[in-house]
């Protein structure tokens, strides 16, 4: 598939791929050198948006950006998992269970929820949850 230079950036197309080590050693040595984020990127074949977004990631701010700091926090994120939510309460696997029974998509059920229940956040779930609940459900027919 060609691309067309005039109507593209010279990143669309392109899937994304996380900063390595390696990348992250290049980013803190052309900060250091007061290289700006437009340069970095092209120096290094990413997008502008992508070196920026790793430059936010560093902590402490006011020291700069610190590759070996940042690499750190990055493992330490990448290990802790992510608690999914679970159709826990039994109001609100009622109230699921009895909207697909009706017919509702996963994607109208959870609309519906952040609508109809903004401030209560336990009454509220994700169509990735609703999927990932039902599923399993279907596949061993216990649903309804």
């Amino acid at each position: 598939m060609a691309l067309s230079s005039s109507n593209c950036s010279p990143y669309t197309w392109r899937m994304y791929t996380h900063t390595g080590s390696l990348e992250r050693e290049k980013i803190g040595l052309l900060r250091a050198s007061r290289a700006k984020v437009p340069a970095i990127a092209r120096k290094l074949g990413r997008d502008p948006t992508t070196i920026r977004r790793e430059l936010r990631r560093s902590r402490p701010r006011y020291l700069g950006y610190l590759p070996s700091i940042t690499e750190k926090d990055t493992d330490k994120k990448r290990r802790t998992p992510r608690r999914q939510k679970k159709l826990d309460g039994l109001q609100l696997r009622n109230l699921v269970f009895w909207k697909l029974r009706k017919r509702w998509s996963p994607e109208q059920i959870a609309h519906f929820l952040k609508e109809a229940y903004p401030l209560d956040t336990d009454m509220q779930v994700s169509h990735e949850s609703i999927y990932t609940y039902i599923f399993p459900s279907i596949r061993f027919k216990n649903l309804f």
